[in-house]
């Protein structure tokens, strides 16, 4: 009989849940972390820009200061939390960078550990497929390589599903403070978590925790709107100006077009919730708690920005998936079906896919800027903040607005372009590094110095090109002379420079 057993058991029953945990983050990690230190000569760069904006925001907090510029107040985090987290590790120095790769493996690792326990009782094989294909579908990989808070907000959002699937199929017992935690942390992670935590507190106050929902939902709510108070104290407004700059605030007709784009992209998956909901018939509250999340993520959320905007709600979706499914098919067949899920999800395969080459689009084109800014030594203007903010190491105006309220509300009410001249005219600052794309016009004293052009695709930058601007022939000549020593070092860069032999006023 044991002989029997022996010969009946998978060769992977070895394989503990830690194991396989390790092995479904480990593996594609570490592959695509080699790829992109070979790509960047060496040195690990995130695959967004935007990383190195909290970054250099959660330095200043350290220092007792909220914004970019050591002298002046700005609110160019999305996150209320993330900077925050941050900000101690500053005592670090220059190895702060790697802290929120660092963090988000962790994160990530606890995600995962969540989700094995979901498919407790499966073949292991069966288990490392079905989570693989999970992973890849969501652009799970491809989040920890952002350096952002998204890691944080799918463990948080994880963790509250599982909490919910417990309470509604295994332990009737009291939801644990922990998990009450969570949904208050979720939306100061990103503002869209509301669209989880408020729901699933209503689902819980329906089930009878009436003090303790009521309690969460005060608390989170006091500390979202004390932010909003604190910011808006300190003269930016009501929310972050990351926030503002990326929104649009036109009313219906932009919440119309929203809920189609939505659906346009995503309105399978919406179907698939449905034919969840049920299966789940005989559980209303559950039932309606699901339906409210994806109607808040369809009125108000957004997709797409390199696969990360909708994740969370995927993610939250998909914990019920995996639910339904463990329930109600044959383990061969669930794991055919998420085993082939990537295939449904190109859109953020591609994301996960395209780390190294996003990382080396960064690093070519946003690093090396911050390289130049740093050697020009002089105050500037620029349209994409991060890396040039945390090594530029001089005033920063930012044009688009991330990083100044007051050009934020120029760019979004002014219909000329004067405004630019009339902020850098006041800041002293004689410099202009921008994207062609995202200002067409320019004022007409900027002098044409220089063009940066990628020789690799973009992957995630916004262009392939940034332009580099002077407002006098004495500062175009230095920024010029900068540049060409910038070069000169810089043979293997997979960039070209081109420079005019004469600077000329536009």
């Amino acid at each position: 009989m044991a002989t029997a057993n022996i010969a009946n058991a998978s060769p992977w029953s070895w394989l503990t849940d830690q194991q396989l945990t390790a092995l479904l983050l480990v593996v594609p990690v570490t592959l695509l972390m080699l790829i992109i230190m070979v790509n960047n000569h060496g040195m690990f760069i995130y695959t967004l820009d935007d990383p190195y904006i909290h970054i250099a925001l959660a330095k200043q907090i350290f220092s007792g200061h909220y914004g970019i510029n050591p002298n002046e107040f700005s609110a160019p985090s999305s996150s209320i939390l993330w900077p925050f987290i941050l900000a101690p590790f500053a005592v670090l120095g220059g190895a702060m960078v790697y802290v929120p790769f660092v963090l988000n493996l962790i994160f990530a690792f606890l995600t995962l550990s969540l989700l094995s326990k979901v498919l407790a009782g499966i073949n292991p094989i069966s288990k490392l497929l079905i989570l693989g294909g999970f992973c890849f579908a969501t652009n799970f990989y491809g989040l920890i390589f952002t350096g952002m808070e998204h890691s944080l907000q799918i463990y948080l959002v994880t963790l509250i599903a599982c909490a919910v699937l417990n309470k509604e199929f295994g332990s009737k017992a009291a939801t644990p403070a922990a998990i009450y935690l969570a949904m208050i942390l979720l939306p100061l992670t990103r503002y869209e978590g509301l669209a989880i935590s408020a729901p699933v507190l209503a689902y819980l106050f329906f089930l009878g925790e009436r003090r303790a929902a009521v309690i969460s939902t005060a608390i989170m709510l006091a500390l979202v709107v004390s932010f909003s108070l604190f910011i808006n104290h300190l003269g930016l407004g009501y929310l972050p100006s990351s926030v503002i700059a990326k929104t649009n605030m036109a009313g219906l007709p932009a919440l119309i077009f929203n809920i189609i784009s939505q659906s346009d992209k995503y309105g399978w998956v919406i179907l698939a919730q449905l034919f969840i909901c049920a299966l789940y018939f005989d559980r209303k509250p559950l039932i309606l708690m699901l339906i409210t999340v994806t109607v808040l993520h369809t009125l108000f959320g957004r997709w797409g920005w390199f696969g990360r905007y909708e994740v969370y709600w995927l993610v939250f979706v998909g914990v019920f998936a995996l639910h339904a499914c463990r329930s109600c098919m044959r383990e061969r067949h669930m794991t055919a079906l998420f085993t082939m899920l990537p295939v449904a999800f190109a859109t953020l395969v591609n994301s996960t896919v395209s780390v190294p080459l996003a990382s080396a689009a960064i690093y070519n084109q946003q690093y090396s800027t911050s390289m130049i800014v740093h050697d020009l030594h002089e105050p500037v203007a620029i349209n994409d903040l991060g890396l040039v903010a945390l090594y530029g190491d001089q005033y920063i105006l930012d044009l688009w607005g991330l990083g100044s309220i007051q050009a934020l509300n120029y760019r979004k009410t002014e219909t000329g372009v004067e405004w630019m001249s009339t902020l850098m005219k006041e800041k002293d600052v004689h410099y202009a590094i921008v994207y062609a794309e995202w200002f067409p016009e320019i004022p007409k004293n900027w002098i044409a110095v220089a063009e940066m052009r990628l020789t690799i695709p973009k992957a995630s930058t916004a262009s392939k090109s940034v332009f580099y601007y002077a407002t006098d022939d004495e500062s175009a000549k230095k920024l010029k002379t900068v540049m060409e020593q910038f070069r000169d070092r810089t043979p293997r860069g997979k960039f070209t420079l081109e420079m005019p032999v004469v600077a000329a006023v536009r």
